[in-house]
């Protein structure tokens, strides 16, 4: 009778494990090369549950503070790139910024900015979409904070070009490997060796690209809107960007973050603090990534969960399903 019983157990489970192979056969193919985000990564980090979850089936995937209202990171990026687009555009803000450096003042320079931008598009866009206003006046105190960041740099940038130079040297906008080329900086990709040895393709968005002159230095911006319970995964994801744009143009590139809300908060590291990490935990990390993506269910040794399942599994946004899926609340060990 317990022979019967575990043969029927075996072909259950056989038969529901090739249902699931046939609905999804992409993701299980390890020779694929599926091209990974740097989002993914990211989520990869913070747990990797809930990346192979949301790989596989889609979903949510942002570990947010549950009184976070939703929507605004989408408009503040969509804002923030129609602000810069404004001054590089804008003859008004170039003429803002030609007096002596002496003479100009950054409270001055930022409520000027300020100004221009609610007249010129933030206005017409509040008008247009009054059910978001609520959003918008939070979303606003961000801007307001990331303006007045941005005149900061932009006076001291113009210490060392004019005018005329300044908003466009501060806020390159096209590639700077090949002057060329029309490929906008913001799109990267890289193929990474892994230690396997087989390589893995990572692609990626990132908000922004600077150039500060005093640090003789680009840095790459990543906008959050949210207090993030672990900011390390943060960091992953803006070194990432980092690495990969050193990989194309071969200059260094420091990182930043802008926590624009609920309080701007500018984080920010050096190339020289990310480089060598990067080699040694970045290729390891998608060979984890490929790994996890493989597993199918009822084999063992699953993704493992995540380590701050103190922080994290309260406010993740698919708990029930992660819950049920894996039908385990083990704590295993995420090396990064």
């Amino acid at each position: 009778m317990d022979a019967v019983y575990l043969a029927q157990v075996r072909h259950c489970l056989r038969k529901e494990n090739k249902r699931f192979e046939l609905e999804y056969p992409e993701k299980f193919n390890p020779s694929a090369n599926v091209p990974f985000n740097v989002s993914n990564v990211r989520l990869a980090v913070e747990c990797p549950r809930l990346f192979y979850l949301a790989y596989h089936f889609g979903g949510m995937t942002l570990f947010k503070p549950l009184d976070t209202p939703s929507g605004i990171g989408n408009i503040f990026h969509y804002l923030a790139n129609r602000l810069i687009q404004l001054i590089r555009k804008e003859p008004r803000f170039e003429a803002l910024l030609k007096p002596e450096v002496e003479r100009l003042r950054v409270e001055e320079i930022a409520s000027q900015m300020q100004e221009w931008f609610y007249q010129l598009f933030f206005a017409a866009y509040l008008t247009a979409n009054p059910e978001l206003a609520p959003a918008l006046l939070q979303i606003w105190q961000g801007l307001i904070a990331t303006i007045e960041h941005w005149a900061q740099l932009l006076i001291s940038n113009r210490r060392y070009c004019p005018a005329s130079e300044v908003i466009s040297k501060t806020f390159p906008s096209k590639d700077l490997g090949n002057s060329n080329t029309l490929e906008k900086c913001d799109r990267v990709e890289h193929e990474f060796l892994l230690p396997n040895g087989k390589r893995q393709l990572v692609r990626g968005t990132f908000d922004n690209l600077i150039y500060d002159f005093e640090r003789h230095r680009l840095c790459v911006v990543e906008y959050k809107t949210y207090a993030s319970v672990d900011k390390s995964a943060q960091l992953v994801q803006v070194a990432l960007y980092s690495y990969m744009l050193n990989q194309r143009w071969g200059v260094p590139i420091d990182a930043a973050i802008y926590f624009v809300l609920p309080e701007w908060q500018e984080l920010r590291f050096s190339w020289e603090m990310l480089e060598g990490n990067l080699d040694r935990v970045i290729p390891y990390k998608l060979q984890q990534m490929g790994e996890w993506l493989a597993w199918k269910p009822y084999q063992s040794d699953p993704p493992p969960a995540t380590i701050y399942g103190d922080r994290l599994c309260g406010i993740c946004p698919q708990q029930r399903k992660c819950q049920s899926f894996f039908m385990s609340d083990d704590r295993a060990i995420n090396p990064i």
